[in-house]
């Protein structure tokens, strides 16, 4: 896809990641006669690319994160896009669609999903709003210059716990919690992204592999994996605040809901954390000197 030019209702703008299903780009509203479209463009560009560009310019320019399906990969934008407009799906901590955030600004009521491209080549994309700031994945790599407290992760841990909490009360599973998919804001203020995995477990579609498979507990990986659960969601996270707090002296007690979060065996990690509620809760519970 070539930066700068109209892809449904949006002009690309530069990418900001891909992965197995789909591409994400920065995008904005399509104009047809936006004046200075060239230099407004490189301008983002290189606020984006020096990781300046902010809540404050996202909202001015009404930036979207535009999720491009790969071919024959358009399930997945179909479902992120049925869950993520659910009624009740929105959540400081999730995700939403472009059009739950900036659709009052444009002339077309939905943005969330669309067909565009050339007829011969057309691809499904999915509308989302953009989230300022890095993903954890680059923050882990440059943890050896920049390593937070563990107050911080268990923070950004939390908050990541509590837009879990959202969507199993919603009847959805994530199925794919990992450093990739957790942008963080200033504050901090962690957003969860990419429901493209993610699953309902009172209707399963599917019951093969998917999503990050090293962040998936055993029984997802499995020759025969076992049906998607809120349990793989709670993995997910104490896989999060494993990493987060490696080469750490953490309290006891967040030790030890590390070790029950990732349990091997799905019987004992449900035991120990029956909802994701309860892990929320006690990581809110956690004390710090």
């Amino acid at each position: 896809m070539r930066l700068g030019e109209q892809f449904g209702a949006f002009e690309v703008l530069a990418p900001l990641g891909s992965g197995g299903q789909s591409a994400v780009y920065l995008a904005r509203p399509w104009a047809e006669q936006q004046p200075r479209r060239t230099v407004t463009r490189l301008w983002l560009q290189a606020c984006l690319h020096a990781g300046v560009l902010t809540e404050q310019l996202a909202a001015r320019w009404c930036l979207g994160a535009l999720k491009v399906a790969r071919p024959g990969m358009a399930d997945s934008l179909l479902d992120e896009h049925r869950h993520l407009a659910a009624a009740g799906a929105h959540h400081p901590h999730l995700a939403c669609l472009y059009s739950g955030r900036f659709g009052a600004t444009v002339t077309q009521p939905d943005l969330g999903l669309a067909r565009a491209g050339a007829w011969t080549e057309a691809r499904l994309c999915l509308g989302l709003a953009f989230e300022p700031g890095p993903p954890m994945g680059r923050l882990l790599r440059r943890w050896k210059a920049w390593r937070p407290a563990v107050r911080w992760s268990v923070k950004v841990a939390t908050q990541v716990a509590r837009a879990l909490v959202h969507l199993h009360e919603c009847g959805v599973v994530h199925h794919d919690v990992h450093p990739a998919n957790v942008i963080i804001r200033p504050g901090p203020h962690a957003v969860l992204v990419d429901l493209g995995a993610a699953e309902t477990p009172g209707n399963p579609r599917r019951r093969a592999i998917y999503g990050a498979t090293p962040w998936l507990p055993p029984e997802r990986r499995s020759p025969q994996p076992a049906p998607a659960s809120p349990l793989v969601d709670i993995y997910g996270v104490g896989a999060l605040l494993r990493v987060l707090t490696a080469h750490m002296a953490v309290p006891q007690a967040l030790s030890a809901l590390i070790t029950e979060a990732t349990a091997a065996d799905p019987a004992c990690r449900g035991a120990a954390l029956p909802t994701m509620v309860a892990l929320a809760e006690r990581l809110e519970a956690l004390q710090f000197d």
